[in-house]
């Protein structure tokens, strides 16, 4: 049994037309959401452009949270941190490490919002293929069978909104 799950930290971002995902990090003394620059679009957002939304499980009502600042937007890297007004999950986001390098054939397993129905949050099981430790980066594949393609659309279309979605490694149940 696994304790804590990618779902519990999965959100959904839109933003001047664009729609993605990102993911709840918790630091000392507030929260933040990380996720892929593009997700916002391709300069940096006024705050009252960016919605972002969570739910509690795939079939429940989305709550807002709301953006307090924006701390970082990297188009050309493409990532954006945003520091966000959350309440009610201090345990939750504290149950988990952020890793700081990658080992490949490693199981991961991430969770967003897919184009083809971005009203519900879907997880991936997935494992690192390759990395790069001098770039902090890696690449990932899909596993079990799993793939993008669904209901006759191609994978290009059903992956779009994960990107920002973060990625798990799940050790000792957690």
């Amino acid at each position: 049994m696994t304790y804590n799950t990618a779902e519990k930290y999965c959100v959904r971002i839109e933003c001047n037309g664009q729609t993605g995902s990102g993911v709840l990090i918790a630091g000392k003394t507030t929260f933040y959401v990380f996720t892929a620059a593009h997700c916002l679009g391709y300069v940096k957002p006024n705050i009252q452009d960016i919605k972002i939304k969570k739910q509690s499980d795939y079939q429940s009502e989305f709550d807002d949270i709301i953006v307090k600042s924006i701390l970082e937007f990297d188009y050309k890297k493409d990532y954006a941190l945003l520091q966000i007004d959350f309440d009610g999950e201090d345990k939750l986001l504290y149950e988990y490490k952020i890793a700081h390098s990658f080992l490949r054939d490693t199981n991961v397993e991430f969770c967003g919002y897919q184009g083809i129905n971005n009203d519900e949050f879907r997880p991936f099981k997935s494992k690192i293929v390759t990395n790069s430790d001098t770039n902090h980066c890696f690449k990932i594949t899909l596993i079990d069978g799993d793939t993008f393609q669904q209901a006759g659309e191609s994978g290009q279309i059903v992956a779009q909104g994960l990107s920002g979605s973060g990625f798990f490694v799940y050790r000792h149940k957690t």
